[in-house]
């Protein structure tokens, strides 16, 4: 039986792109989350129906998760591969910040990704199998100026990702966050966007995207992109190599701590 993994955030840029990678290896494939249009256009043209499931629906509200839940196990009896891709950003220093931008970022990019895990871990327990990824980003380990709540979130990411981890360590399920850097998708386009436009900033960085790449040294899509849907497979193919690792370096289970 093939294997199915789950997506948020599948209809952006990256999450889409690990839906192609493990399509293409023939697993079963669950796309979630807000979408444009024109991503659903994409997604059907490129996927197929029998092999795919699309929800185009809010992921904080716990109803709309168990309802993906329940339709995909109709459909494909098992969730074996969950990845918590789907984030927001916004940049403004804190004093500016709008709280409701604040909840609405902790809300997506940390809250989502609790309640896929606390819905989907019974399901792998269950099935004694099961792979949870969270893309976490660089900004789970470092910060930036104007940037507390992706910060604020994404530690937060890193930090629900050691205590699953802690609570699977004995079973047949991982689960392991992936702290990418910068690549130049939508979500950091916008945030060029917004950073020229402000008095005494030059737009023509906002507009030169190959300019910015090469000065900032950031990652060409395409590599972003095949790292890390090689570091997801890596996770889900060298499970006993990995639990070895982290029993060995990391992991005290008499005192249930992770560092």
């Amino acid at each position: 039986m093939n294997k199915t993994i789950l997506v948020t955030g599948g209809g952006g840029e990256i999450g889409f792109s690990i839906i192609q990678y493990f399509y293409k290896k023939n697993y079963n494939v669950i796309i979630v989350g807000l979408m444009r249009s024109k991503s659903i256009k994409q997604i059907k043209k490129t996927i197929g129906s029998k092999q795919s499931l699309v929800f185009n629906v809010e992921l904080n509200n716990k109803k709309n998760i168990q309802k993906i839940i329940k339709k995909s196990l109709k459909k494909f009896r098992s969730i074996d591969i969950l990845v918590n891709c789907a984030g927001i950003q916004f940049v403004s220093p804190i004093e500016k910040y709008p709280e409701k931008i604040w909840r609405k970022m902790l809300d997506i990019n940390l809250t989502v990704p609790f309640l896929m895990i606390k819905e989907i871990l019974p399901l792998m327990r269950k099935n004694k199998f099961g792979r949870i990824i969270n893309i976490a980003s660089t900004h789970g380990l470092i910060s930036s100026i104007n940037k507390s709540a992706y910060t604020a979130s994404k530690h937060g990411l890193v930090g629900l990702t050691k205590g699953v981890a802690l609570e699977t360590a004995k079973e047949n399920i991982t689960c392991n966050s992936i702290c990418p850097g910068f690549a130049l998708t939508n979500l950091i386009q916008d945030q060029i966007n917004f950073i020229a436009d402000r008095p005494g900033h030059d737009y023509r960085y906002a507009i030169d995207a190959s300019r910015i790449q090469k000065e900032l040294n950031w990652t060409p899509m395409h590599s972003f992109e095949e790292g890390l849907q090689k570091t997801i497979l890596w996770y889900l193919e060298n499970e006993e190599w990995w639990r070895a690792l982290l029993l060995k370096t990391k992991l005290d289970l008499r005192q249930g701590t992770l560092q």
